[in-house]
């Protein structure tokens, strides 16, 4: 049984998306982390809803890439499982 879905965004910039989801919607940060000089990945959650944030330069912005659609991790008692690089279904 699943029991939520975390949506992963990519952004430009880390510290602004956190307090415009944090100030204006209400979000809480669950984690952040990143290297010795800075964060850049966050977790927020509201209620029964998680969000996840990366902030990347921007010389390997997704749009100028084929290979990478989506990161999507699903949340189930005892598990998270992650499937990276999704592609959409054609019939």
């Amino acid at each position: 049984m699943l029991n939520g879905v975390a949506p992963f965004f990519i952004v430009d910039d880390l510290a602004k998306t956190l307090e415009f989801y944090q100030d204006r919607l209400g979000f809480s940060v669950l984690y952040k982390g990143g290297d010795e000089s800075t964060d850049f990945w966050a977790m927020l959650g509201r209620d029964h809803v998680m969000l996840m944030f990366k902030a990347i330069t921007p010389d390997i912005h997704p749009q100028h890439r084929t290979d990478l659609t989506a990161s999507i991790v699903f949340q189930a008692p005892g598990a998270v499982v992650a499937r990276r690089g999704l592609r959409p279904h054609h019939d």
